[in-house]
C-alpha cells in the first residue's frame, strides 16, 4: 500500500470518528442531563447542581425547560433517523411563535428586577 492510499484511509477513519449519530447522541445526553439538573436542582448533584441550575435559569429563564426538551427531541429523532413532524414550515412557525411568546413572558416577569437596584 502506498503512502497516498494509507493517508486516504487514515483521513477516512478520522472523519468517521465524528458522525451525525455520535453528535446527536452527545446532544441527547447533555440535554437529558441538563433537564435532570433543572428538575432536581441540588437533590442529586449537590452544590454543582445548584450552580448549573442557577446558570441555566439565569441564561435562559424558564425557557430552559422547553429549550432542552426540544433539543432532546431533535437529538433523538436525528439519532434514530426518523421525522415525526411532517410539515417543517408549520412546525418552524409554531416553534418561533412559542419562542417569542416565551421571550415576552420572560421580559414581563423579570422587568421589575432592574428597578430593585
Amino acid at each position: 500500500m502506498s503512502k497516498k492510499q494509507e493517508k486516504k484511509v487514515n483521513n477516512q477513519n478520522e472523519s468517521e470518528l465524528v458522525t451525525k449519530e455520535s453528535f446527536s447522541a452527545v446532544c441527547a445526553l447533555f440535554s437529558l442531563l441538563a433537564l435532570f439538573i433543572l428538575c432536581t436542582r441540588s437533590l442529586v448533584f449537590g452544590t454543582l447542581g445548584t450552580i448549573v441550575h442557577a446558570f441555566l435559569i439565569g441564561a435562559f429563564g424558564y425557557l430552559a425547560y422547553p429549550l432542552f426538551l426540544a433539543t432532546l427531541y431533535l437529538s433523538v429523532t436525528s439519532l434514530i433517523g426518523k421525522r415525526f413532524i411532517r410539515n417543517r414550515k408549520a412546525a418552524t412557525c409554531i416553534a418561533l411563535s412559542f419562542l417569542f411568546a416565551s421571550f415576552i413572558v420572560h421580559i414581563a416577569l423579570t422587568y421589575s428586577w432592574g428597578a430593585d437596584g
